[in-house]
């Protein structure tokens, strides 16, 4: 599989940074190959680039339901 991580990865998450196209392919590659829906790609609001993963708060498990 290959990257195409933008030039000074350097994220205070520490997560792999991507350009907007190839954090989009690479989610849908590994939601195929790992059969996980809750894989995406998401914008960092401290890099300005993006990520691949779970963003907090984008799924509904261990929501409280009144």
């Amino acid at each position: 599989m290959s990257y195409a991580l933008t030039v000074g990865s350097d994220c205070l998450t520490g997560k792999r940074q991507y350009t907007k196209a190839a954090a989009q392919r690479t989610a849908a590659t590994l939601r195929t190959a790992r059969r996980a829906r809750s894989i995406n790609a998401y914008y960092c609001g401290w890099c300005q680039c993006w990520h691949i993963g779970n963003k907090g708060g984008d799924t509904s498990k261990g929501r409280q339901h009144r």
